[in-house]
């Protein structure tokens, strides 16, 4: 098993962080490397043991990130499942589709602001 490296360089997260910077620090990470999952609803119809559903995951370098998103999670109201291990990364789950409207929002938000800026 790799060892996850801590991170002295990161940015700093202060815990008076806003609702809205944490969302945008959030989607910061997302748009990184985050992707999301989505249920087969073909084959959650046609098969009753299928249990995948809505899901974000947050792909981070550093034990760092992940105490930093964690805390993220927490002031936008969102909580995350157990992160785990995949290759020298730490994915951060966050399950519920009300996690996955909540990215697709902040991030069709970021979109038209940045659409307005020109950029």
């Amino acid at each position: 098993m790799v060892e996850i490296r801590k991170n002295t360089t990161r940015k700093s997260s202060s815990t008076s962080t806003s609702a809205r910077g944490a969302k945008s620090r959030l989607l910061e990470f997302f748009q990184r490397n985050g992707y999301m999952r989505f249920p087969n609803m073909k084959q959650r119809k046609n098969n009753p043991n299928y249990k995948k559903g809505h899901e974000v995951r947050l792909v981070l370098y550093s034990l760092d990130e992940l105490d930093e998103v964690v805390r993220l999670l927490e002031r936008v109201g969102l909580s995350g499942g157990r992160p785990f291990q995949k290759n020298q990364q730490v994915v951060q789950p966050i399950y519920g589709k009300e996690a996955v409207d909540a990215f697709l929002e902040w991030n069709r938000s970021a979109t038209k602001k940045k659409r307005k800026k020109g950029g």
